[in-house]
C-alpha cells in the first residue's frame, strides 16, 4: 500500500512493509475502524518526531535559532482516510536567524557551529518601514558609482546607498541532503516508525482486553 512518509528535497518515502500490515490485520483486523486509526497514530508520531530529528541535525552544522529553522519545515499529518504524510524541508534563513553583532567593518555573523563567526563586509542592521528586521548590504557598496563622494551614509547619494539586498545563510535545505547529515535522520526514521506501531498496536490490544 502507498502509505508513507514522504520526505521532500530528498524524494525519500517511509512506507509501512507488507509485515506491519499484516500484524495491523491480524491483530486488529475484527475491530470497525481500528487499523486505520491505528497506522493514521504511527504515521504522525513518525512525522512529528521526524521533524525533531531533522532539526536538530541541520542545527548539529548551523548555528541557527530553533525557532526560525523549524518555520521552514513543514509537516502534514495523516488521516484515517489518508494514510500518508508528509516533511517538507525548504525555503531560506535570513542572516538575522543566528547570533550576529553590529561590527564596524559590517555585521559579525555566526553561521556554522564548528567555526568562528564571520563578518561580512559592509553588511548593516536595519528595520524597514515595514517593521521587518533584517541584515542587508548595500550592492554598490564596493563598485564606484560616478565620483568618489565622503560623506556619512544617509547623506550619501542614493545611487551610492542603493539598491540593498537582504543577506541569507548557507542553504539548511543543501546540508540536510549532506550524506553525513541526512543517512542517520533517515535510519531514525525506520526505527521511529516501527517503535510507534508497536506502541500502538500494544495499546489497542489491551484496551480490547
Amino acid at each position: 500500500m502507498p502509505s508513507g512518509i514522504t520526505i521532500e528535497k530528498r524524494s525519500f518515502a517511509v512506507q509501512f512493509n507488507e509485515q506491519q500490515f499484516a500484524d495491523v490485520s491480524r491483530f486488529l483486523g475484527k475491530m470497525n475502524n481500528v487499523p486505520n486509526k491505528v497506522l493514521s497514530r504511527t504515521l504522525n508520531d513518525t512525522i512529528k518526531g521526524t521533524k525533531t530529528d531533522v532539526s536538530s541535525a541541520i542545527r548539529e552544522v548551523l548555528a541557527a535559532k530553533k525557532s526560525e529553522l523549524d518555520k521552514n519545515i513543514k509537516t502534514v499529518l495523516a488521516t484515517r482516510d489518508n494514510l500518508s504524510g508528509s516533511v517538507t524541508v525548504k525555503g531560506v534563513l535570513p542572516a538575522k536567524a543566528f547570533t550576529f553583532k553590529q561590527k564596524s567593518a559590517g555585521v559579525q555573523v555566526k553561521f556554522y557551529v564548528h567555526k568562528p563567526a564571520e563578518v561580512i563586509t559592509s553588511s548593516f542592521v536595519a528595520r524597514m518601514k515595514s517593521s521587518h528586521e533584517g541584515i542587508f548590504i548595500r550592492t554598490n557598496r564596493m563598485k564606484q558609482v560616478g565620483r568618489p563622494i565622503k560623506k556619512p551614509w544617509p547623506l550619501m547619494p542614493k545611487e551610492y546607498r542603493f539598491p540593498i539586498r537582504i543577506v541569507y545563510a548557507p542553504s539548511h535545505v543543501t546540508i540536510l541532503a549532506s550524506d553525513p547529515v541526512w543517512q542517520p535522520v533517515e535510519k531514525k526514521i525506520g526505527e521511529r516508525l516501527q517503535k510507534a506501531l508497536t506502541r500502538e498496536l500494544n495499546y489497542e490490544i489491551n484496551v480490547a482486553g
